[in-house]
């Protein structure tokens, strides 16, 4: 940032002629040359995680919720995006726990959470209102981690809900979802089918309503 002062139009312009010959040097200097290349790096990383990276939330101090959040992951895996599990990652020691999962979230691409039985992902589930995040939840059908969270498909459209059911006689009824899936699985292909349509539908309406996107 650089200020000028001057009291008639030639001064203004000297001025100007002066400053714009220092500019000039300066963005040639190493120092600056080499930051403009790291900030072009962050950017390419930045990039990179939000094509690629997908938060997978859910109960994972047991070994029954933890294998279900593997499960999900493997079928992200195999749709070539990078599971991210936030009790793989070292902790962030100038940050709570919601701290940290605002971070890695801000970071992916959409978020996935295993919703049918109570933990602190609820907690991350109201972050995710909060930031606005593309969210998808997969539950088993007749179970919920709570009812207070029912009601986020139907006011936030960047939120959606996934039920499968199980179990040896099949198709569990469910109030809140209009399809049971076969299995965690399929709910969860269903899921990345319809966060990407929503990262289409959101990256289309900024494109075209706003002119800096």
């Amino acid at each position: 940032m650089d200020y000028v002062s001057y009291e008639n139009e030639v001064e203004l312009l000297r001025s100007l002629v002066t400053s714009l010959s220092n500019l000039k040097s300066k963005l040639k200097r190493k120092e600056y040359v080499e930051q403009k290349r790291e900030q072009e790096k962050i950017t390419e990383i930045l990039n990179e995680s939000l094509e690629k990276n997908v938060l997978v939330l859910g109960k994972d101090n047991d070994d029954k919720g933890l294998r279900k959040m593997k499960r999900i992951a493997q079928v992200l895996s195999d749709n070539a995006y990078s599971p991210v599990l936030l009790k793989e990652l070292p902790e962030i020691n100038f940050l709570s726990l919601e701290g940290k999962m605002i971070r890695v979230g801000g970071l992916s691409r959409f978020i996935v959470a295993e919703d049918s039985r109570p933990s602190g992902h609820i907690d991350e589930l109201s972050l995710c209102v909060a930031c606005e995040y593309i969210t998808a939840t997969v539950r088993e059908a007749g179970t919920a981690s709570t009812w207070m969270q029912a009601h986020y498909p139907m006011l936030y459209n960047f939120i959606n809900r996934f039920c499968y059911s199980e179990t040896a006689t099949g198709n569990v009824k469910d109030d809140l979802c209009d399809k049971t899936y076969c299995s965690l699985e399929t709910a969860t292909e269903e899921a990345i089918k319809w966060a990407e349509k929503r990262i289409t539908i959101q990256s289309k309406y900024f494109k075209n309503h706003f002119p800096f996107y």
